[in-house]
């Protein structure tokens, strides 16, 4: 009996990190509005030079806002929906 053929999982994708958000999904509107203001304006200042790279501040406001938006006040919970791995 054949089987149905389904496709290589070694097989390489390309695609774009924006094809796996809903188009009508709340983190886009929240994307939007983050990217539009001026965050120094609000007293957000330059990361330091020297030691390990900070993350980008407009990321975390992202993150902070989709958390309250989606009632997610755990760190480890809203990692989830983020799709954050640690190393």
């Amino acid at each position: 009996m054949p089987y149905v053929k389904t496709c290589d999982r070694n097989q390489m994708m390309f695609c774009s990190m924006d094809s796996f958000v809903d188009p009508e999904s709340t983190a886009r509107l929240i994307d939007a509005f983050v990217n539009s203001l001026d965050l120094q304006k609000y007293g957000v200042k330059e990361a330091a030079t020297e030691g390990r790279p900070t993350y980008d501040p407009k990321g975390l406001l992202k993150l902070y806002i989709y958390g309250c938006r989606n009632e997610i006040r755990s760190s480890r919970k809203l990692q989830r929906p983020a799709k954050l791995t640690l190393k």
